[in-house]
Parts: structure tokens; C-alpha cells; sequence
């Protein structure tokens, strides 16, 4: 019974130190984004790509957009890092597209909100299993005195 109030906390907190740091991370490169793209153009949806990952005997499918845009005297396309499970957009849509003046293939794209969802959940879920493991930690050690 005592490992439990050792082994849990442990590895709880190390869960939620890694999705902390993801979390933070994510965050992170959308606000560098953000300072480094201040330069706006209208943007295409040019295709909507089906990708499927495969895992534990299981699979998923997310579907990941692909933007036109042009900046510095030429076309850019270029497919989202991000997915979703449904498409959020559909072919031919415009996007507002924001590019870094120095490295016009840097951007992001103001609708594609996920980045910013994705940074907040693992942020939470990680502060979360942090508060969990200081938890059980602090009834171990008054459990255990």
C-alpha cells in the first residue's frame, strides 16, 4: 500500500509535466507565429487531405487542409500541420493567411483555431495530473505518518 502513494504520484506528475511542456510548447510556437507573421493575404483551400493513423490495433482518420496563398512574388501551398476529425474547410474557401515577411513558407491561418485548443488541452490536462499527483502525495504522507 505504501508504493502506491510513491509509484502513483510519480507517475502522474511525469505525465503532467510532459503535457505541461507540450501544452506550453504548442502555445509557444503560435505566439512566435504570431509576433513573426505580420504580413496578411487571402489564402485558398486547395485540397482537404485524408490522412489515417494506425495504433494499438486501431486507426484514426483526420483530415488536414491544404492553403494557396501568395506572398513575396510567389505561390505558396502548403498542408496544415493540424487535423481535424471532421473537415473544418472545404475546398475553394478563403482564409485569411498571415506570413512572415523574411520566410514567406512561415504562416498560419487565422480561422484554424485547433493550435490554439490543442495548446490549452494539453496545458489543462497537464496541470490537471500535476494536481492530481501533489493530491495523492499529501494523503500518503498524512496517511503514512
Amino acid at each position: 500500500m505504501n508504493l502506491f502513494f510513491v509509484i502513483f504520484p510519480g507517475i502522474c506528475g511525469l505525465i503532467g509535466v510532459i503535457f505541461t511542456a507540450i501544452g506550453v510548447g504548442i502555445t509557444r510556437n503560435r505566439r512566435r507565429k504570431e509576433q513573426l507573421c505580420t504580413m496578411y493575404t487571402t489564402g485558398t483551400v486547395v485540397d482537404v487531405v485524408r490522412r489515417v493513423s494506425h495504433s494499438s490495433g486501431s486507426s484514426s482518420v483526420s483530415w488536414h487542409p491544404v492553403f494557396s496563398y501568395y506572398a513575396g512574388g510567389q505561390q505558396i501551398v502548403k498542408e496544415s500541420h493540424f487535423g481535424n476529425s471532421k473537415p473544418q474547410f472545404t475546398v475553394g474557401q478563403t482564409v485569411q493567411v498571415y506570413y512572415d515577411p523574411y520566410d514567406p513558407e512561415r504562416y498560419y491561418v487565422a480561422e484554424e483555431s485547433i493550435g490554439k485548443l490543442l495548446g490549452r488541452i494539453f496545458t489543462w490536462v497537464g496541470i490537471a495530473c500535476l494536481a492530481v499527483a501533489a493530491g495523492v502525495l499529501a494523503v500518503g504522507l498524512i496517511i503514512l505518518r
